[in-house]
């Protein structure tokens, strides 16, 4: 089927026109052609939207070059052919350098239509480059827009440490006015580093997978102080695999970090009043009673440890060792006279002895500690089949940390010196947690408990009454 077409020929003789019309139907084309031989009419003709312009090089009033350059001037781009009776070398040349599409002798018109089908070609592929440099353009003002607008910084580097682009966030967060002063204050990635080897390693990672998220390094600003970044960057390679450019995106984490440190230095304020606290009470039940001196803290070391060998997190077992170095302080409640009496107490005295969780519980329910030390002093007596004392507690019932404080305070109560007995010493203590594991006992606990000494672990001097 024909392919239509519109033509404009620029020509003074009707016949040669018609011959033109003629070649171009034979190769294949619908043509709608119109003539015109004046410049006037051309300029009238030229904005009416035509495919192709055949143009005689010399006319009565003007030749083909002015038509060409006519078009040019008004921003039009319709392929041009120059047709001509006679046309030099220098003519041709001169003619294709300013932008006809070809041209062609009159004898010899059997190359017309493959001349044209050239010159239409030539301008879809000059079009659909516009086209891509016109969305080429559009993406990179918009990428330069984000650029320059995101409120992180942006940078990208070479994989030798030169700063190819950074955005004003990133000179903002360096202490400079804009992205230029970036370029003439630093002149490689590595002088952003307070610590060099901290970019040795950003390299050696990003390097090996690509990609760094999330790394924490310091950074030296212009006027030398310095401040903590967030960085996460990815490495931008080639078809071959090797590096172009690193793009990163750094966070200025500084407020952060130094709120951390306060929060910090803060915590390890109160963990000392904390501490303080729980030494002057434990201090109080031992000055009231000579005889439990050291015990709770030697049950307090020993319960850390059976935690800690059981794998609860670092806050449990310090939890259940401020449980431990406070359990007995309800003691303050017992008179004096009974917790140091020699030989067996009389049901009452026991009844009054059995009273110092409870008395422990209300005196530690108080103060807000982070643990559940209250609870762990309260229970530190039930057993597991529901034996123990004040609540009659089993199994589950009872707190893990309170199970495991159980099983301390029996090694060491038996390990020790009483008035009213000799000390039993630490392997009938053992035989005792081993004989009623599952029991009485919580069974992970006494086999931990049992790896420690097994493994070397010694308590303190024993001495005193539980």
């Amino acid at each position: 089927m024909a392919t239509p077409l519109r033509v404009l020929i620029l020509e003074d003789r009707e016949a040669d026109a018609e011959l033109l019309a003629l070649e171009l139907s034979r190769a294949g084309f619908a043509p709608e052609w119109t003539r015109v031989s004046s410049e006037a009419e051309y300029l009238a003709e030229l904005e009416k939207g035509y495919d192709v312009i055949l143009a005689d090089y010399r006319l009565p009033q003007f030749d083909g070059l002015q038509a060409l350059q006519l078009m040019q001037e008004r921003g039009l781009d319709i392929p041009f052919v120059l047709v001509s009776g006679t046309i030099g070398e220098d003519l041709a040349v001169e003619a294709m350098k300013r932008g006809a599409a070809d041209y062609l002798l009159k004898d010899r018109l059997a190359r017309l239509g493959a001349a044209v089908a050239r010159a239409l070609e030539e301008k879809q592929l000059r079009e659909a480059r516009q086209r891509a440099e016109a969305s080429l353009r559009e993406a990179e003002a918009r990428y330069r827009t984000l650029f320059e607008g995101m409120p992180i910084g942006l940078y990208r580097t070479s994989p030798d440490g030169r700063i190819l682009e950074v955005n004003a966030a990133l000179a903002q967060m360096l202490g400079l006015p804009d992205r230029e002063s970036v370029f003439a204050h630093y002149r490689r990635a590595e002088e952003f580093y307070v610590h060099p080897e901290e970019r040795a390693r950003w390299k050696a990672w990003i390097e090996r997978t690509g990609v760094v998220r999330q790394y924490v390094a310091q950074w030296r600003r212009a006027d030398g102080s310095a401040i903590w970044v967030r960085e996460s960057a990815r490495a931008i390679r080639d078809g071959r695999g090797e590096t172009v450019y690193y793009d990163g995106a750094v966070e200025d984490i500084t407020a952060l970090v130094l709120a951390e440190e306060e929060r910090q230095r803060t915590l390890e304020r109160l963990r000392r009043m904390v501490e303080g606290t729980v030494r002057a009470l434990s201090a109080t039940a031992e000055y009231r009673d000579p005889y439990t001196a050291g015990h709770q803290r030697r049950v307090a070391r020993l319960a850390a440890a059976i935690a800690r060998e059981m794998g609860l997190s670092p806050e449990q077992v310090e939890g259940v060792e401020v449980a431990g170095i406070v359990h007995d302080i309800g003691k303050s409640t017992v008179p004096t006279e009974i917790l140091s009496k020699p030989g067996r107490l009389s049901p009452e005295e026991m009844a009054l002895v059995r009273m110092h969780p409870r008395a422990s519980f209300e005196i530690l329910r108080k103060i807000e500690f982070p643990w559940p030390v209250a609870l762990v002093s309260l229970q530190h007596h039930e057993r597991l089949d529901g034996s123990g004392y004040p609540e009659g507690l089993a199994g589950e019932q009872i707190l893990l940390e309170a199970r495991i404080l159980a099983v301390a305070d029996v090694v060491e109560a038996m390990s020790s010196h009483r008035p009213y007995r000799a000390a039993l010493g630490l392997e009938r203590a053992l035989e005792e947690v081993r004989t009623q594991r599952g029991i009485l006992f919580e069974p992970q606990a006494v086999d931990a408990c049992l790896r420690l000494f097994a493994t070397g672990f010694k308590l303190d001097e024993p001495n005193g009454r539980d």
